[in-house]
Formats: structure tokens, C-alpha cells, sequence
């Protein structure tokens, strides 16, 4: 009779221990999968970024051609 209280305890016991590690294992597993989400997000984010500055890049060259353009036509005018 107590032998078998002691070995459903232990039972028991080892089930909780089981589930802690279990849950032990999901929390690392969802960190992990937090940190990957935030640095693909941080990687998209410099990416855009680095696009915006050479689409600002492109334009001022732009620019810089038009006005090179203009001020060649100027001296063959003069």
C-alpha cells in the first residue's frame, strides 16, 4: 500500500520534471526563434535603407549630369 503511494509520487514526480523540461525547451526554442525574426527584420531594415540612399545617390547624379549637360551646351553656344 505505501509502496505504491511512494511509486505513484515518484511517478508523479517525473512527469513535473518531464513537463519542466519540455517547457524549458519550448521557452529556448521561442527565443531563438525571436532573435532570428528580429535580426532578419533588422537585415530587411538596413537593406531598405542602403536601396533609399543609393536611389538619393542616383538622383543627385542624376542631377549632376543634367547640369553637366546643360553647362556643355552653354559653352558651345558661346
Amino acid at each position: 500500500m505505501n509502496n505504491e503511494r511512494i511509486r505513484q509520487e515518484n511517478k508523479m514526480k517525473n512527469q513535473i520534471g518531464l513537463q519542466s523540461k519540455r517547457l524549458a525547451q519550448m521557452k529556448i526554442a521561442e527565443e531563438q526563434r525571436r532573435k532570428i525574426m528580429m535580426a532578419r527584420k533588422d537585415h530587411e531594415d538596413k537593406c531598405d535603407m542602403e536601396e533609399n540612399m543609393r536611389n538619393v545617390k542616383m538622383d543627385e547624379v542624376a542631377q549632376m549630369e543634367k547640369l553637366e549637360m546643360e553647362l556643355i551646351k552653354r559653352l558651345q553656344n558661346t
